[in-house]
């Protein structure tokens, strides 16, 4: 099978959603099908085009038998509603332009990852064009996320991707959603139930693992042996709610046995470096930028993972990669999400969940997972690592996609 891949984020970008598409895509390779991905040029989380891509308006490359075709788009240091909606438009019409001039190889299907949600409008155009059936993954559920979010304020901008998402919907053989939530949300919309299927987030188990030469290595470098080491790992944006982070820290400055690392980029990341200055912070450092094959020792290394959203509807549908990644590498969670996260939190045992942007029952979180002692810790990680293995490893996933995109599930 010959699979049209759109997903706007792809490696050599880091982030949750190039991860997803990248294994997706991958494990595709490896059973056999072959598949084709068109993605921006690499500028995320920061907005600055990576140099080699500097002046790349199409350039062709294969990631570990993957055939990756990068496209130009405006990409904008500044998040502003009107750049992002220029970036945005514009892989949605260069993938479209690059789709409808790869002719010498005919495709079997589409396969279009969202959001953002305007990839399924290059998706739309290049099913009717190319004749091929289109299959359509909801991540989020866009624009309702970037509505509450206060990203989309203008009632005309919010009527005309509500129109372009439902054309989304009908337009798609099958429906991929991520959460069981996400699914009754659109069962709502009118989607018909036979139209979606749950493919859940997960963990590369193969990369992501606890290791105990790591932890030692990684808090001894850090002069942090004897500390009790909360961790944020991931994209630092306006959903993420990490101001309720530093403001625990500020609250726990006076017992330095608690310390606090910011691993990772995105918009905000400055906006949070300056407010950490102004609170004069000396239990939270951000540690920048880590490729994934870097994670699992800063994992190992700490005693719970931060796994943040703010306090909107929108999120108690969604189940974070950070959480899988976190479990595959036997690090519990300190969960502050309501929904779907919460509720497998406290099915397997995966953490301590504190109400999202209180920075007070943070610290009580913090203070109850701490009491559970390093042992205590150590067999819920052996045992949250089994339970990924088990029911969230990434191999599985892309068995079951490619039964999807075969035609062999109902």
């Amino acid at each position: 099978m010959r699979i049209l891949y759109l997903s706007q984020y792809f490696p050599p970008e880091n982030g949750a959603t190039q991860v997803r598409s990248f294994e997706m895509a991958r494990r595709l390779v490896q059973q056999g099908h072959e598949v084709t991905v068109i993605a921006n040029v690499p500028n995320h989380p920061e907005g600055i085009i990576h140099p080699e891509f500097k002046n790349v308006w199409y350039k062709k490359d294969e990631l570990e038998g993957i055939d990756v075709r990068y496209v130009k788009v405006a990409a904008f240091r500044e998040k502003s509603f009107k750049k992002r909606i220029i970036f945005y438009l514009s892989y949605m019409f260069t993938a479209a332009l690059a789709g409808l001039l790869m002719r010498r190889k005919k495709y079997d299907c589409i396969y279009a990852t969202s959001p953002p949600l305007f990839v399924g409008g290059a998706a739309i155009f290049l099913k009717w064009v190319k004749k091929i059936p289109m299959y359509f993954e909801v991540r989020d559920p866009w624009p309702q996320a970037a509505v509450e979010l206060g990203l989309v304020q203008s009632g005309m901008a919010i009527k005309m991707a509500t129109l372009l998402e439902e054309a989304c919907y009908r337009n798609a053989e099958k429906i991929v959603v991520v959460t069981e939530t996400v699914r009754d949300m659109l069962l709502q919309r009118n989607v018909p139930p036979e139209k979606m299927i749950v493919i859940p987030n997960g963990a590369t188990v193969e990369s992501f693992y606890w290791t105990r030469e790591g932890r030692d290595e990684v808090r001894k470098n850090l002069g942090m042996e004897d500390s009790f080491i909360v961790l944020h790992a991931g994209n630092m944006g306006v959903a993420q709610d990490l101001h309720t982070i530093l403001n625990a820290a500020k609250l726990m400055e006076d017992e330095p046995r608690y310390q606090f690392l910011m691993v990772g980029t995105g918009p905000v990341e400055k906006e949070l470096r300056d407010r950490a200055r102004e609170l004069k912070l000396k239990n939270l450092h951000f540690l920048g930028y880590k490729p994934r094959r870097e994670m699992p020792p800063i994992f190992s290394a700490c005693d719970a993972a931060a796994v943040t959203s703010k306090a909107l509807d929108v999120f108690k549908s969604m189940k974070p990669v950070k959480m899988y990644d976190s479990w595959a590498c036997q690090v519990p969670v300190l969960l502050g999400m309501e929904g779907e996260s919460k509720d497998l939190v406290q099915a397997v045992n995966g953490g301590v969940c504190y109400t999202p942007e209180n920075p007070e029952d943070m610290v009580r979180a913090i203070r109850e997972m701490d009491a559970l002692g390093f042992e205590t810790r150590r067999d819920m990680g052996e045992k949250l690592r089994q339970y990924v293995i088990d029911n969230y490893s990434r191999a599985s996933q892309a068995r079951v996609l490619e039964q999807v995109l075969l035609g062999r599930l109902p």
